[in-house]
């Protein structure tokens, strides 16, 4: 291990046991298998997330042009209310992004 200490998350993921040394080291004590669980679920909601913005653009252009088209959009429409939940979703990522940063803040450079 060098002087600096420089961790980032790929670091913190791929090398858990190492962070938890260099962080030792320099008398930081953060429990890193928290961290890996709550990285682990900030990208599966930010995964989720991105999906269902993602079809919620492609209904909503499906929408538009089947409007234009002077076609039927009920079914858009059905698909579009069982993506009612992206606004919770949507704020559950904002909730991990949080407490990703706040862990991530604590550790020194």
């Amino acid at each position: 291990m060098g002087e600096q200490l420089m961790l980032d998350v790929t670091l913190i993921r791929t090398q858990p046991e190492y962070a938890r040394t260099a962080l030792a080291e320099r008398a930081v004590h953060v429990d890193i298998d928290a961290f890996l669980s709550l990285d682990h679920e900030l990208r599966d909601v930010r995964r989720d997330v991105e999906w269902l913005r993602g079809e919620r653009n492609s209904i909503s252009d499906g929408i538009a042009r089947r409007r234009h088209a002077g076609e039927a959009v009920e079914e858009l429409r059905a698909r579009a209310k069982a993506l009612r939940h992206l606004g919770e979703a949507e704020q559950r990522l904002r909730e991990l992004q949080k407490a990703h940063r706040v862990f991530l803040d604590r550790l020194p450079n």
